[in-house]
């Protein structure tokens, strides 16, 4: 292989290049681990093939570095989608909307740091008989206005709340909400928003716990199919 374009490659052209050029192994140390050179060295004087050990060694450890970290993540995500499956059967568990509401708030505290966990269901018709922390609403009401366009996208929502949708989700909380997550549902009666909002800055994004986040949001949706199925819908 030649050291530079147009170079023929003779052991003599090489040489030369090479001692025109002493600081080429300093630009390319990539190609320093494949060397094969003589292990000669005088008093005082370091031998390269030392500095490939040298160099393999930063390597390695680098690599293994990277090795820990992965793993450290990959423990932590099992632990934490555990723990995510416990708060899921007890979901399944819950016989009543008021149940259901409070496992949800008390899971979500837990594993996503939410301060403040809403759940507001607008609906279509005549709202069902049923007792529960939710909020039941109109669909026509100004709440349902204020978040048409998350509904019409259907995909979870995170940050990027104006203050006047803060103050409709928080009331006098709403200043010390540094971060929300808003996930709709969309029922042929009604639809729903899962709400969390955390005083810690940034800490809803994209990624694992949001998937599990929307998994979460899916048993919710099915249960509150089957509360309201029960008292006033017929199942669909």
């Amino acid at each position: 292989m030649s050291l530079v374009k147009n170079l023929s490659g003779t052991p003599e052209e090489i040489v030369e290049y090479l001692r025109n050029h002493p600081d080429f192994f300093v630009l390319h140390p990539e190609l320093i681990p494949d060397l094969i050179i003589p292990h000669n060295t005088e008093e005082n004087v370091a031998s390269l093939i030392e500095y490939q050990v040298s160099r393999l060694r930063h390597q390695l450890s680098d690599l293994q570095y990277t090795v820990n970290e992965i793993e450290s993540v990959s423990t932590g995500d099992r632990k934490f989608a555990s723990s995510i499956h416990a708060l899921s059967l007890n979901l399944f568990s819950c016989t009543s909307p008021d149940q259901l509401y409070h496992c949800l708030q008390k899971g979500l505290k837990i594993y996503y740091s939410a301060d403040r966990v809403l759940l507001l269901l607008f609906f279509k018709s005549d709202k069902p008989e049923i007792s529960s922390g939710m909020r039941f609403m109109d669909s026509n009401s100004k709440s349902r206005f204020m978040f048409t366009e998350i509904f019409h996208r259907n995909k979870p929502l995170c940050g990027s709340l104006q203050e006047e949708h803060l103050v409709e989700l928080f009331e006098r909380d709403f200043d010390s909400i540094k971060s929300t997550v808003l996930l709709p549902m969309d029922h042929p009666h009604w639809q729903g928003l899962l709400v969390l909002g955390s005083r810690e800055k940034d800490r809803y994004g994209h990624g694992f716990e949001l998937d599990l986040l929307v998994f979460l949001k899916d048993i919710v949706y099915h249960m509150i199919h089957n509360f309201t199925a029960d008292t006033k819908y017929p199942p669909q």
